[in-house]
């Protein structure tokens, strides 16, 4: 997803790290509650001047955690940035570890036997994410992520 709809900025300061395995990523697409009906998304972010706050939470995030209370490095967040239910109500944000207000919530251990996947609550509380984290264009995150699905899955 970052690779197709990053600026160069974002995929020069990402994507080497995560291609050579140095920083672990996760997709947070997933929520309590709505599981992946992503038009149902709660977690919203806020835009303002320069940054937009992030508030909300994920469930399920394979690459949530690396331990019992590490996150994972980086995560591209999907999240509501405009009231309605449509498909251009939702935009995609770059989000790593150590930022302000971003932590782990629960750690999802017994999944049937699936152990060897590291999976995680996420939670957002005011998290202040610079404008330059945005990826691509507020409102364009569903039409990227659906394009993104369709490879992964």
């Amino acid at each position: 997803n970052l690779a197709r709809n990053g600026n160069e900025d974002q995929k020069a300061r990402y994507l080497p790290d995560a291609c050579s395995g140095a920083k672990i990523g996760g997709m947070c697409m997933s929520e309590p509650g709505n599981g992946t009906d992503v038009l149902g998304m709660a977690t919203n972010a806020v835009e303002h001047d320069d940054h937009f706050v992030l508030n909300g939470s994920k469930m399920w995030i394979t690459n949530g955690c690396i331990s019992d209370t590490d996150l994972g490095d980086t995560f591209l967040v999907y999240a509501r940035t405009s009231e309605g239910s449509g498909a251009g109500s939702h935009s995609l944000f770059l989000l790593e570890k150590g930022t302000e207000g971003f932590s782990l919530g629960q750690r999802i251990k017994n999944k049937c036997g699936m152990r060897a996947s590291a999976t995680a609550e996420l939670v957002f509380e005011n998290v202040k994410i610079p404008r330059k984290n945005l990826v691509g264009k507020t409102g364009e995150a569903v039409l990227h992520m659906m394009r993104n699905l369709e490879l992964e899955r």
